[in-house]
């Protein structure tokens, strides 16, 4: 494991490891996270849309088959009815 020390912050001294080698890269700067933030929201939005379009066509699915159900139920009932006329 790599033990860090932390200067002071008001001497503008960087943080090194004991390799004396930069570690600001692990470390993410505002801009980054507030990009990755960003990113994260725009997928979030094209997977929120990605469902709804999903959701539209199951629902579209639903109801052919519901009023299929439906037409059929009347067709019978008709047909029963008129059965019943004779």
């Amino acid at each position: 494991m790599t033990n860090l020390r932390r200067s002071n912050k008001d001497s503008g001294e960087r943080i090194y490891s004991d390799k004396e080698t930069s570690i600001d890269s692990w470390v993410f700067s505002p801009t980054t996270s507030e990009s990755n933030l960003q990113m994260e929201r725009e997928q979030l939005k094209a997977l929120l849309i990605c469902y709804q379009k999903h959701l539209l066509f199951f629902n579209l699915i639903c109801n052919l088959c519901i009023h299929s159900c439906n037409s059929q139920k009347l067709k019978r009932n008709k047909s029963e009815s008129s059965i019943f006329k004779r």
